[in-house]
């Protein structure tokens, strides 16, 4: 079983989370500095970081929810309650914080831009509607092709892709494990070969199946077997941060180090939270640096959503107060940084945590409420 703390999350995970943002924020880091290719674009590639919080988010829901749907499955009234209920902690951890952000950026499309950075109008409410449909990331898919209805909100197209997955994860969870660990295999072996078109790009569902895999395996006797103790020693617990953390980056660099490289990116995820899944600091030694990345995990939600309106807000802002762009990248990115992190913990505090625990509390009352006895014919 994984060890707790007194927030009940894995401290290793939550440092996952921050690093997956981390290199989000980084890879959007045009949206602030105005570059048309960044200039680590032909060694480097940040993508990765949202196939890092894919294999996160397969993981936790299924390390959290997997034994309780088995345990009433056979119940199909129980069953479907709590499925429902998931559904509800669902909907109120996600859509809410989503939906607000979104209507901010169409705000100031409106208000606050004339260096035309928070995109149209007409494209923000495009976004909109397909992020409140749950198809953002088919609308992004053909968003490539510019539109009046596409807007810059490109970041929800894998809320979406989660959202589809929270929606389908009780149905696969009805299949027998046997057959359920095979189906999930041979998605993962699949994107190893299919050709990743813009289509497949934004549909892509191997870290999540592989997330969900590490959270099966977890209960199997071969767990306890594979534990890397070896990284209780620091500077093997250092190299195998580095190491993995760099990969990530690394391997889809320019046109990839070989052809399948977004496979070995999931393939490097899944690694990185199999070794944070013991919590036993084989990635982040206990100290200041996993203290401020688990701050940032537990916020990471908000960063991933914020970055960009914020980067946009900064760019508009600088053309408004200076006839030309004077300030420098490093006062942008500190300004950024700043703005962002004090945004996040607003948007956690006061919006995100009360909302969670509002969902946790009506969901836990809808799965106890107690069905009406049915009369005899």
């Amino acid at each position: 079983m994984l060890s707790f703390h007194a927030s009940g999350r894995n401290a290793e995970i939550e440092a996952l989370r921050a690093v997956a943002v981390i290199i989000v924020i980084i890879g959007h880091g045009g949206e602030l500095l105005g570059w048309k290719e960044a200039p680590f674009a032909r060694v480097l590639a940040f993508f990765g970081g949202v196939d890092l919080f894919f294999v996160i988010s397969g993981y936790v829901i299924a390390s959290a929810y997997v034994g309780q749907f088995t345990k009433v499955v056979g119940d199909k009234s129980a069953y479907w309650r709590l499925v429902v209920a998931f559904w509800i902690r669902r909907f109120y951890r996600i859509l809410p914080s989503s939906w607000l952000w979104l209507i901010i950026v169409i705000v100031l499309a409106t208000t606050y831009n004339s260096t035309q950075v928070f995109g149209g109008v007409r494209g923000g409410l495009g976004d909109f509607i397909a992020v409140v449909l749950n198809i953002a990331n088919f609308h992004f898919a053909k968003c490539v092709v510019p539109d009046v209805w596409c807007g810059s909100n490109g970041v929800y197209w894998s809320l979406s892709l989660e959202e589809q997955f929270y929606f389908c994860f009780p149905f696969v969870l009805l299949l027998p494990r046997r057959y359920m660990v095979l189906c999930l295999s041979v998605i993962i072996v699949i994107y190893l070969f299919v050709p990743r078109t813009t289509m497949i790009w934004f549909t892509r569902i191997d870290g999540i199946s592989l997330g969900v895999l590490l959270a099966i395996f977890r209960s199997s006797e071969v767990y306890a077997l594979v534990e890397p103790r070896l990284f209780t020693s620091r500077p093997a617990r250092l190299f195998a941060a580095v190491f993995l953390i760099s990969a990530i980056v690394i391997v889809p660099g320019s046109t990839g180090l070989v052809s399948f490289y977004p496979s070995v990116v999931v393939g490097v995820s899944g690694l990185l939270v199999l070794i944070a899944s013991y919590d036993k600091s084989y990635l982040f030694a206990s100290g200041i640096l996993r203290t401020v990345l688990v701050w940032i995990g537990e916020r990471s939600f908000a960063l991933y959503l914020i970055h960009n309106p914020v980067f946009w807000f900064i760019r508009e802002t600088q053309a408004r107060l200076f006839s030309v762009e004077t300030l420098s990248p490093a006062v942008l990115c500190a300004v950024a940084a700043l703005l962002m992190v004090a945004l996040a913990d607003l948007n956690y505090r006061f919006f995100e945590t009360p909302l969670r625990n509002k969902g946790k509390l009506v969901a836990t009352k809808f799965a106890a409420a107690e069905q009406p006895v049915r009369q005899a014919a």
